[in-house]
């Protein structure tokens, strides 16, 4: 039995659901064309943690950019070290731990709880942070949808566009954290994150893209085990 309704009491429509949306999000990851849409899901959660940790290390936001090649960047300034250090961690961890927030509302079936934050995320960046074009549009859109989705009450609608949601960040989160290891490898200055944390402290690029992959694993192993009989998982429930 692929899923442990032992612990999930999904019925057989939303389990087909779920396994549609993962199709999906992989076939929309694959596509180049539209891909890179559907990747600034990815690309907002990450610039919100560090948007979210620059704010908590007692910094400011100038302002967060969104672009088409699904890249972006958060603008901050007022931060001393040790701030820096935690704003360039927070990244990668926040985009992929609210997959696995994502992948809670989904097995225990709390759609709405799940688009009320998304969309609360959605709005802060429209109204404070985000300030390019094509960033402002993109949030529109995503937040209408959501909106959307709300107002006409369709709830297996609702159901396969969270989880398309929160596979498209698991996935994506988990490409970008495999493609700043091989950079930090190859060319360990066009590596983001991991190279800036090389500058601040001693260990090298390689070290901090491998501490960021390893954490899109075990965020990977952690929203499989809301579907699936892991013993790690067994031992918190």
């Amino acid at each position: 039995m692929p899923f442990n309704i032992q612990y999930f009491s999904f019925n057989d429509e939303r389990d087909y659901i779920l396994a549609a949306a993962a199709a999906s999000a992989l076939l929309l990851i694959m596509f180049a064309g539209v891909a890179r849409y559907f990747k600034v899901v990815n690309t907002l959660f990450h610039e919100t943690g560090h948007a979210v940790f620059t704010l908590l290390s007692s910094g400011t936001i100038h302002k967060i950019e969104l672009s088409k090649d699904s890249s972006g960047i958060t603008m901050s300034g007022n931060l001393r070290k040790v701030g820096k250090v935690i704003t360039a961690l927070a990244g990668y961890p926040f985009a992929s731990g609210f997959a696995v927030l994502l992948f809670y509302f989904v097995s225990t079936n709390r759609i709405f709880e799940a688009g009320i934050v998304i969309t609360a995320i959605t709005v802060i960046n429209l109204l404070f942070w985000v300030r390019n074009t094509f960033g402002i549009v993109w949030l529109i859109l995503f937040a209408g949808i959501q909106w959307a989705l709300y107002y006409l009450n369709l709830p297996l609608v609702s159901f396969f566009y969270i989880a398309l949601a929160a596979f498209l960040l698991l996935f994506e989160s988990l490409a970008k954290a495999w493609t700043q290891f091989r950079l930090s490898v190859t060319q360990s200055s066009q590596s983001g994150d991991a190279y800036l944390l090389q500058k601040l402290l001693v260990l090298p690029a390689f070290f901090w893209a491998m501490v960021f992959l390893m954490i899109a694993l075990l965020c990977l192993y952690l929203s499989l085990c809301f579907f699936f009989s892991f013993p790690f998982f067994s031992l918190f429930l």
